[in-house]
């Protein structure tokens, strides 16, 4: 090979590198939704110290399909107050849906704990948004 074509082959590899790391640090960073719910949480848990786990798909808001995917337990099935606090949950949310426009729902696990020393508490909760993406509410279940 010609040193010409050594020299492009390398700066070819270095560009495609360089790109490739520029990418990556675009994915960590977070969305405006995102970071909003973040915001929303730590008020409304009222939390010293909170991680996002896991942000779910915006979907548009279809209360038999949330019925049909969430309220019914399976990793806490053998937990009786999983399916009492679901029914509540999905009841409170069946009154909410026709009161409220509500148009997009969003699942979204996150840890909480009081003390850094302390291991991470997981929630789920299903975040509900308006046509402008707000958020209205939400409400807590168990998977």
């Amino acid at each position: 090979m010609k040193r010409s074509s050594i020299s492009i082959f390398f700066l070819f590899s270095f560009l495609f590198v360089t790109f490739g790391q520029a990418n990556v640090n675009d994915e960590n960073q977070l969305t405006q939704l995102q970071e909003e719910v973040e915001d929303y949480i730590i008020e409304k848990f009222n939390c010293k110290h909170h991680i996002s786990i896991e942000f779910n798909e915006k979907k548009l808001f279809d209360i038999n399909q949330l019925i049909a995917d969430y309220k019914y337990p399976e990793i806490f099935k053998d937990e009786p107050r999983a399916f009492k606090d679901n029914e509540k949950a999905f009841d409170w949310l069946e009154e909410a849906n026709s009161e409220t426009d509500i148009a997009y729902s969003m699942p979204y696990v996150f840890g909480l704990k009081d003390n850094e020393a302390d291991a991470w508490d997981p929630f789920w909760v299903l975040l509900l948004l308006n046509y402008h993406k707000e958020i209205i509410g939400h409400i807590r279940y168990f998977p």
